[in-house]
């Protein structure tokens, strides 16, 4: 079976990676010519991770990646501080390496 996906974001790839770990054929549809950066950043919390470490995408992610060492949450309207967490607590409360 084949299975259509519209972009080649990390959503997209993440999704094929899924789709050819249950045996199907992923057809991945992207505009652009040549993958690379789009200028903006990624944050990727433990969870997302876990994921990728199941797709075994994990490990080029943690290679070419940064570490913020310190996640901020904070509410998008007044810039309200909500919660600082380090991110090695952060990784050891739900689980990731």
């Amino acid at each position: 079976m084949r299975v259509i996906i519209a972009g080649g974001g990390i959503g997209g790839l993440a999704t094929a990676l899924a789709v050819r770990k249950l045996g199907m054929e992923p057809l991945i549809l992207e505009r652009k010519a040549v993958l690379g950066e789009a200028g903006a950043g990624l944050g990727l919390y433990p969870n997302a991770m876990k994921a990728l470490q199941y797709l075994g995408a994990d490990a080029l992610i943690r290679r070419v990646s940064i570490d913020s060492h310190e996640n901020e949450n904070r509410v998008l309207e007044t810039d309200e501080l909500i919660l600082i967490r380090q991110a090695a607590q952060t990784a050891a409360l739900y689980g990731d390496k």
